[in-house]
Order: structure tokens, then sequence, then C-alpha cells
């Protein structure tokens, strides 16, 4: 609020930055009503493209607003400047699609809910494509940064169609949420949704190797250590999980299915380690 009252009197504000700089922007230029121009010096999610804002409130993640950019501006060799991690951590908001897909399935058979078959194949299709740029996104290439930014935008624009994020979010940003609500500290989302993916398929009772394989041929720091996250940590944002997405009012995915307790989640702990 303080950054909105001291943009009064301009016209534009100029988002030059990471996630946190962009969210920052647009949380002014939606008060301010103003010119929002993004210039992201890493491509680490769809914070750019997307109307929403994300903030943490007691750290909740909460969503507000309805700003899109006016202007989106890739400079490549700004983004190829950035720490090759972050990029590579990019491929999260489309990957996401591999959960968030079957939890809508789940949804389906278990509630009735409501699916769309046109933007299911479209997203499916979306992500094979991701999977074919693995060598694109490891090389960091203005390929690899490209797909992403454009796969960002079909993401978005698919949801903004169906008037949900249902093909793009599921049980793997729910777990994402809840790690950082425990242990209150952000994280690189571009780290800790990937690691949601591979642990939700495993609940979701599918193989992880396609996913492993692919994150680990794009060099994603999608593995616990690399978040810095002890056994531990895991073992008790899964055990928490189920009742955190009831508090939290999240749609049916399959941790409203399976329910994990603290035995599923130390076998769940013990196969990601031994991957």
């Amino acid at each position: 609020d303080k950054l909105v009252d001291r943009a009064i009197g301009h016209d534009t504000v100029l988002a030059l930055g990471g996630g946190l700089a962009i969210d920052a922007a647009k949380f002014m230029a939606w008060k301010g009503q103003k010119r929002l121009i993004t210039i992201p010096t890493a491509i680490s999610a769809d914070v750019s493209v997307c109307r929403a804002i994300a903030i943490r409130e007691d750290w909740r993640v909460r969503y507000i607003g309805d700003k899109m950019p006016d202007r989106l501006i890739i400079d490549f060799d700004i983004v190829q400047s950035a720490p090759p991690a972050l990029n590579r951590g990019g491929v999260c908001d489309i990957l996401s699609c591999y959960t968030a897909l079957q939890d809508w399935a789940i949804a389906h058979t278990d509630t009735n809910e409501t699916t769309h078959q046109p933007t299911i194949d479209k997203t499916q299709a979306l992500l094979d494509r991701l999977f074919a740029q693995q060598k694109e996104i490891y090389n960091v290439t203005e390929t690899g940064i490209r797909f992403l930014m454009e796969g960002y935008l079909e993401e978005v624009r698919l949801c903004e169609a169906l008037g949900s994020p249902r093909p793009e979010e599921g049980s793997e940003h729910f777990f994402a949420y809840n790690l950082e609500h425990r242990m209150r500290r952000s994280f690189l989302h571009g780290s800790i949704v990937p690691l949601g993916v591979v642990v939700m398929t495993i609940l979701q009772e599918r193989s992880p190797d396609e996913i492993v394989d692919f994150l680990d041929g794009a060099a994603v720091p999608w593995r616990p250590a690399q978040a810095e996250l002890q056994d531990q940590d895991l073992i008790e944002t899964i055990e928490t999980l189920y009742d955190y997405c009831v508090q939290e009012n999240f749609y049916h995915t399959v941790i409203n299915r399976q329910k994990p307790d603290r035995k599923t989640a130390l076998s769940l702990v013990k196969r990601i380690t031994e991957i």
C-alpha cells in the first residue's frame, strides 16, 4: 500500500525482476489503475502473464486483484543471465498440469464434477510439447525461453476460457502452499511445485518415472535437499495436507480421496529419497 501511495502522479508501473517484483508491480498497477509493463528477469513462473496477484497472509497464499500486463517484454540476454536453475524451474506452471488433469478426473469420478474434454485435450498437448523441449530448457536457449512464455500464455488462456484453474492447479500446488505455511518461509516456486508433482503423482498411484526423467534431464532443482528440506519437513507437510485443504476450501483432488496420514507420508518420503 505504501508503494501505491508513492506511485501517485505516475501513469505507468514498470516491473523488472522475478515473481515478487512482478506481483508487487501488478498490485500497484491494479490499485492505482495504471499501465503495467513487465520485463521478467527470469522465467520462473507464470506470474508475468496472469491476472491474479499472489500475496501471503499468515503464510497462506491468497490471490487478489485483476491486472494483466499491458505490455510484456522478453529480453533473452537478461533472462539468460539469471541463474540457470531459476529458468529451468519455469517448467513448474506447465508441468503442474500433469497432476492437475488427473485430479480433475478424480473429482469427476468421486463427485461428478463437470469436465471439459476440449480443454483437457489442449492441456495434454501442451504437456507433450513441454516434454519435447527438455534439451532446450536445460540449455536455457531462446527456443526454450520462448516456449515457456508462450506455454504460460496458452495455459492462462485455457484456464480463463474455462473460468477455473482446474487444468493447471491441483494437489501439487496445494502441497506447495502447505509446505510454505508450515515452514513459514518462501521457496522457489520452480522447486517446490515440481517436487509436489512428483509426490502427488505417486499418491495418484502412478509411476513418477516419466516426470523424474524429464526433471532430471532438464536439471530442474526439484529434489528436497535442493530446497533445504529435511525428511521430517516433508512428512509433516504430507500428513497435514488433507486438513489444510479442507481449511482452505480447496476443490477435490487425490488428497480428498487418499487423505494421507503419517503412514502414507512416511511411505511417500521413503519413495522420494530412493528415486
